[in-house]
């Protein structure tokens, strides 16, 4: 846009300079066109004085000529050259006029020329500030791209890092939804027999209080051996005693978690191999006292608290 208008300007300078040029070579024509016609205006002068000079020498030298005609040629040359002379400043003044004119228009294209020369310079200094601008916003269109493309590259690191946390949190979920299942699937085995286990145990605690009242005696004669050796072996026992109290109750029915049961499991093998051997020593001895209801081997199990403490296996 601005090497147009400036090709513009361009072109009409140019084109009022050939103008110009045009304009001096026409006064130039002009002015010797009018100094020709000075020389040719003298040099009929000097033609005329010179013939009315002849003429008044062949008047004295003749004088058979009449003077009416000599003054009539007299009024006929006076009359061209006042008319030439009326066209010469005829011709002078349209020169003289033109000249005006031409110079007039030269002026009013000057001052236009000035006109468009500011104008120009002012757009030329708005269009500079507008490229500056431009640039400017450029620089501030550029610099928000790079913060945008930061952010969204922020923006994706944590939407990969939230895929990766949903990812294990998903396998966390699905683990431990694997474990629920299995404890419950293994509840449900211990559940399914509840009454063998239940059995078990009451066969076990009856043999086992039963062998305790027939070991009374025995313990009593030891009485000596076990004061000397009871500081030693009594924070075994009570150690023994407060793990078994914890993990393992010989009295309950079903088993209430996943360890417990695992230890019941472990144990109650080892209880059947106790009481094995000690169950053919018991119906030697209920032959002769008597056997004894589940329910009295209950009550006696329950009514010595005590024991349940200082129970332990080798």
């Amino acid at each position: 846009m601005m090497l147009k208008r400036n090709n513009e300007v361009q072109h009409s300078v140019t084109h009022l300079h050939d103008l110009l040029i045009s304009l001096q070579a026409v006064v130039v024509q002009q002015d010797s066109f009018i100094e020709d016609q000075r020389q040719t205006l003298n040099e009929r002068l000097v033609a005329n004085s010179s013939r009315h000079s002849s003429s008044s020498s062949l008047s004295s030298s003749s004088s058979s000529r009449p003077s009416s005609l000599i003054e009539q040629e007299k009024h006929r040359s006076l009359e061209r050259q006042r008319q030439e002379a009326a066209t010469l400043q005829k011709q002078q003044a349209a020169h003289q006029e033109e000249k005006r004119k031409r110079e007039k228009a030269w002026d009013m294209k000057e001052r236009c020329l000035a006109e468009r020369e500011e104008r120009l310079q002012a757009e030329e200094e708005q269009s500079r500030k507008r490229h500056q601008e431009l640039a400017e916003e450029a620089e501030t269109l550029q610099r928000k791209k790079e913060e945008y493309q930061g952010e969204l590259e922020r923006l994706r690191e944590a939407q990969r890092r939230l895929e990766r946390d949903k990812d294990a949190l998903r396998r966390d979920t699905e683990r431990l939804e694997d474990l629920q299942r299995e404890e419950s699937e293994q509840l449900q085995k211990y559940q399914r027999t509840p009454s063998t286990t239940s059995e078990d145990s009451m066969r076990s605690h009856s043999t086992w209080s039963l062998d305790l009242d027939s070991k009374e005696a025995a313990e009593q004669l030891k009485g000596v051996e076990l004061s000397s050796s009871a500081p030693a072996k009594e924070p075994f026992l009570r150690i023994g005693s407060k793990r078994m109290g914890k993990h393992f109750n010989p009295f309950s029915s079903s088993s209430s978690s996943k360890p417990q049961g695992a230890e019941k499991e472990s144990q109650l093998p080892r209880l059947l191999q106790l009481t094995k051997p000690k169950e053919k020593k018991d119906k030697r001895k209920k032959k002769g006292k008597g056997e004894l209801t589940p329910t009295e081997s209950n009550a006696t199990v329950m009514s010595d608290p005590q024991n349940d403490g200082d129970i332990f296996f080798c």
